[in-house]
């Protein structure tokens, strides 16, 4: 069945890459694919998760099994003489880094309740992190994280197992949030405590961080960190995904706590300089950001096309969009308070900060359509 779908799945992007979308033939094809090979998608995906679901069930139901689970595994990784099983996480998508930590966050609880090593591939499968020509020969994944258990993909024996390719959504912290579950504190607990045990920062990419915010953010200086998708997001409208609030209604929110919050700077997370724009009009000489690119800068179709797309003419571009985009949330996960449009990484922030927000402003807008 997994091999079927993966058939499909990349007999699609090849055509695709030879027949224009906008093509008679190209229409006809989308239309095939709709009508037979995407129902059969759905059946296979909902099969997977359920499985998934069921296996971590008892980690997610409760935190101390869960702790129980993580001494288990990391024990058996230090252990030289235990005996180890992997499990290989795999994903191949044009989505950005933070949706690639939370499928990774997913699948680390499965290898948890399996009592499995989890290893993160992002070497021998397409994403917007890794180059044409390092597919195969490098892990995009430990340009930004260290493994989870400090093992790589040429550690493994011949005791492994591999991730199924479907996209696992049930855990993901965004979903949760767009649920309502009752629970949704509980569950960012769960997801801090594995954040801190299996997803620490590359040394590299630490250091790039912490040089970034020291420039940033001085010692005792109180922050609201905003966070503001626009861009793609914003004019692709992607089905059952958080609606984002009008850049105006963000900065009257902040102009509103400011002074209630005691915080004397804006540090600001978007990828559009017309936004940045808006905030040093309302707030001159309060608003801070990342050293970053901003996809507004580029002529580019975002109507029907992800940022991951999008190409800067600069060495290392691929490498950097990554980097740039991982210190931004970190950055933004360290201020004092913050207000919040709900997305893969503004959520990310939240579980990364740990609880240590001292106020929270959520933009509740329910999902597009």
């Amino acid at each position: 069945m997994e091999y079927f779908y993966s058939l499909i799945r990349r007999t699609k992007k090849m055509l695709n890459s030879i027949i224009p979308r906008d093509s008679a033939l190209g229409v006809v094809l989308r239309r095939l694919y709709d009508s037979v090979c995407y129902p059969y998608h759905i059946c296979v995906g909902a099969v997977v998760r359920m499985r998934l679901n069921r296996a971590v069930k008892p980690l997610v139901d409760d935190i101390d099994i869960l702790n129980a689970r993580i001494a288990h595994i990391k024990a058996s990784a230090e252990s030289e003489s235990s005996p180890k099983s992997f499990y290989i996480i795999r994903r191949e998508s044009k989505a950005g880094l933070f949706s690639f930590v939370h499928t990774s966050f997913a699948h680390v609880i499965y290898a948890l309740a399996k009592g499995m090593i989890p290893i993160v591939d992002m070497q021998n499968y397409l994403s917007p992190y890794l180059e044409d020509d390092k597919l195969g020969k490098e892990n995009a994944w430990e340009y930004y994280f260290k493994q989870p258990c400090r093992y790589g993909l040429d550690d493994t024996g011949r005791n492994v197992r591999y991730s199924s390719l479907h996209f696992w959504q049930s855990l993901l912290p965004l979903l949760i949030l767009q649920s309502r579950d009752k629970r949704y504190s509980e569950f960012f607990e769960l997801w801090s405590e594995v954040y801190r045990n299996f997803f620490a920062l590359s040394d590299d990419a630490s250091q790039y961080i912490e040089e970034e915010y020291k420039r940033l953010i001085k010692p005792d200086m109180r922050v609201i960190g905003v966070y503001c998708r626009g861009t793609d997001y914003v004019k692709m409208r992607p089905r059952d995904h958080p609606a984002q609030p009008n850049v105006q209604d963000v900065i009257g929110k902040v102009n509103e706590v400011m002074q209630e919050w005691n915080c004397d700077f804006i540090y600001i997370t978007t990828e559009e300089r017309k936004t940045v724009e808006l905030f040093e009009k309302a707030f001159p000489g309060k608003v801070l950001y990342a050293n970053q690119m901003f996809y507004d800068d580029i002529d580019y179709d975002y109507g029907s096309n992800f940022i991951t797309g999008v190409n800067f003419d600069r060495e290392n571009d691929t490498y950097l969009k990554g980097l740039q985009y991982l210190s931004s949330v970190i950055i933004f996960s360290r201020c004092t308070s913050a207000v919040i449009s709900l997305c893969g990484g503004s959520v990310s922030a939240m579980y990364i900060n740990g609880g240590k927000y001292e106020n929270t402003y959520i933009f509740d807008l329910g999902l597009y359509p």
